[in-house]
């Protein structure tokens, strides 16, 4: 693919504008695709695929592929040139069917083919290459954009193969923080700048794609001021720019300070925010909103890859509830916990003010309330999809708990490589994907993906830990 290409720029005042432009193909040829039988049905894939999720109507393979882009640019359209070829033989498509959704409930039943697709003469899905997603994912602008590779006539059962040349076209700006530069710590620029680059095809444009409004700080002992965004914490992390948060209340902090300690002591700076302090210093509508708050000030001050720890279950950290349509092709209502509210910092989840948390445009809600009747959403309550911060949740409930987890961290990460050493080099990562919407889904699946891959990378770091701790002295 080629790179970042510059074609003009023009002088405006003080502002420089810049037209960009990120070029790329995709060609897929007939021994790509992969054919499979499911009782009448072909079903249609390629190496690395994704799907098209409208119920119902023929679930054909579609490419996903994200970009990264000058951090103040703004997309202005995208332009492709197709090419394509019949796939050699007639098929008939298997329908894409509702996702099951992993809480115990039964799976939904077999939705039978849209006949008023499967019948139509005209090409399906009839798109090209559209842009799904565009924000700001751990400190850079990422373009996500979904390729359709596969046109399916299912009348006649045709199948052509179209490749692409696409141009994603933008403009780039100089624009500059007036409120001053977050303070980044030297590991966590590059610890982002790492994944970003394991997600993006253009890899090998991040290093000049970085948000240059950010101070990276090599956290060398430079004295800073004490303030209360920090909460209690030990004298070592007031003068370093902390990569490590815990947010935990009052009865649990002994027990997260330790680690907050080891962590320190080993060279992640951390410290302990508890919900009281939250609660006193904060505004919101609710502690989920305080809480998010906080961590808005956070982000501001210390920049993006911030590891975030949530330490208690809901009963000490509340989660937000958000409304998901669990079929997206039927109404009908389900509320679900999200910890993805605190990892991100833009949007409200809630622009229209009401008691619910998520509304998405494909989303069918009550009319009126309590009526039994449905409407399409056409309400948006502004959900940011994209983190800033790496965040996890400890789901204890006492201090007991607290002090197990705690103590475990610790001791696996003091390890010092005596007897058999296995149980260091082993691990099980544990994964779930609730549901898909046509909208987000196959966006947030392969951002699923791909942060579990990246955290199965942090974790294979584990091997070194007898290295640090020797030289922490432990």
């Amino acid at each position: 693919m080629k790179k970042i290409v510059f074609l003009a720029i023009a002088l405006m005042g003080l502002s420089v504008f810049v037209n960009a432009q990120v070029n790329d193909s995709f060609t897929l040829n007939q021994n790509d695709v992969i054919i499979q039988q499911n009782g009448v049905y072909d079903v249609i894939s390629f190496e690395g695929c994704s799907y098209t999720d409208e119920i119902g109507n023929p679930q054909l393979p579609v490419k996903i592929v994200s970009y990264v882009l000058p951090y103040h640019s703004t997309i202005i359209g995208i332009d492709v040139m197709v090419t394509q070829q019949k796939l050699n033989g007639n098929f008939y498509v298997f329908p894409a069917q509702p996702p099951r959704a992993l809480d115990g409930s039964d799976p939904p039943p077999f939705v039978e083919p849209n006949l008023s697709v499967y019948s139509s003469n005209l090409p399906y899905p009839n798109k090209t290459v559209e842009i799904v997603d565009d924000g700001y994912l751990y400190g850079y602008h990422v373009v996500t954009v979904k390729i359709y590779p596969i046109s399916y006539i299912s009348a006649s059962g045709e199948i052509y193969l179209q490749n692409y040349e696409f141009t994603i076209n933008y403009t780039i700006s100089n624009c500059s923080n007036s409120g001053g530069k977050a303070q980044q710590s030297l590991r966590r620029a590059e610890l982002t700048k790492k994944f970003i680059k394991s997600i993006v095809k253009n890899a090998s444009d991040v290093d000049g794609c970085k948000n240059n409004n950010v101070q990276i700080v090599y956290n060398n002992g430079c004295q800073y001021s004490i303030d209360s965004t920090r909460g209690g914490t030990t004298s070592a992390i007031d003068i370093l720019v902390p990569d490590y948060i815990i947010i935990t209340n009052n009865e649990l902090k002994t027990a997260f300070q330790q680690l907050a300690n080891w962590k320190t002591k080993k060279g992640t700076p951390a410290f302990v925010k508890t919900v009281e302090e939250i609660v006193s210093e904060y505004q919101g509508s609710d502690l989920q909103e305080q809480i998010r708050n906080y961590l808005k000030e956070a982000h501001k001050k210390w920049g993006d890859g911030l590891f975030i720890l949530l330490g208690g279950d809901v009963n000490i950290v509340p989660a937000r509830l958000v409304q998901i349509n669990i079929y997206n092709y039927s109404p009908g209502l389900k509320i679900q916990p999200s910890d993805l509210y605190y990892a991100t910092v833009k949007g409200t989840w809630n622009k229209n003010r009401n008691s619910v948390f998520g509304w998405e445009p494909s989303d069918f809600i009550p009319d009126p309330p309590n009526s039994g009747s449905w409407r399409p959403n056409e309400e948006v309550d502004s959900i940011d999809y994209n983190p800033v911060f790496f965040l996890g949740r400890v789901p204890v409930r006492n201090i007991d708990q607290a002090e197990v987890f705690v103590n475990k961290i610790i001791n696996y990460e003091k390890y010092t490589d005596l007897g058999n050493s296995s149980y260091v080099n082993n691990y099980l990562c544990l994964t779930g994907f609730l549901t898909i919407s046509p909208t987000y889904g196959n966006l947030l699946y392969k951002m699923y993906l791909k942060i579990f891959t990246y955290r199965t990378l942090l974790l294979r770091m584990t091997k070194q830990a007898p290295q640090m701790a020797t030289e922490t002295g432990s």
